[in-house]
């Protein structure tokens, strides 16, 4: 997560974060959505629980199950409402029926309501920079 703790600090007065998470967090998310997440997806969790920078917003673990902005929730609802297939977790919605999901291997793919998932080829740490790095340049 060098990328990503990298930008975070050269951004540290605009990024918000939930800040480093509890482990028994991060293993209740991954019970509650029956999943084993990828190695990437833990470190972002575990180190920020979830990022938030200008009009960018990733899901994440630590706020209350009423937030907006929680995982575990958004990833239930999208799969009883919409069909997303159990081996992905929702980690940002582009506001126009759109998501950004990610697999176990932390494969990260866009998806539609009721469309089948697109892989954008990119693992979970360069797909965050990305993003933020481009909402930076805004």
């Amino acid at each position: 997560m060098n990328l990503l703790s990298n930008f975070v600090n050269k951004h540290q007065d605009e990024v918000i974060s939930k800040g480093k998470q509890d482990e028994n967090n991060l293993l209740m998310a991954q019970e509650e959505l029956g999943i084993t997440f990828g190695q990437q997806l833990r470190n972002y969790l575990i180190s920020y629980g979830l990022i938030c920078f200008k009009g960018v917003e990733f899901y994440g673990i630590g706020v209350s199950e009423k937030s907006h902005l929680n995982l575990v929730k958004k990833t239930k609802k999208l799969r009883e409402k919409f069909g997303l297939p159990s081996k992905f977790v929702v980690i940002e919605s582009l506001d126009d029926g759109q998501y950004f999901i990610c697999n176990d291997k932390d494969d990260v793919y866009e998806f539609g309501l009721n469309e089948s998932p697109k892989n954008t080829y990119r693992e979970l740490e360069k797909h965050l920079v990305m993003r933020l790095e481009k909402e930076a340049t805004n």
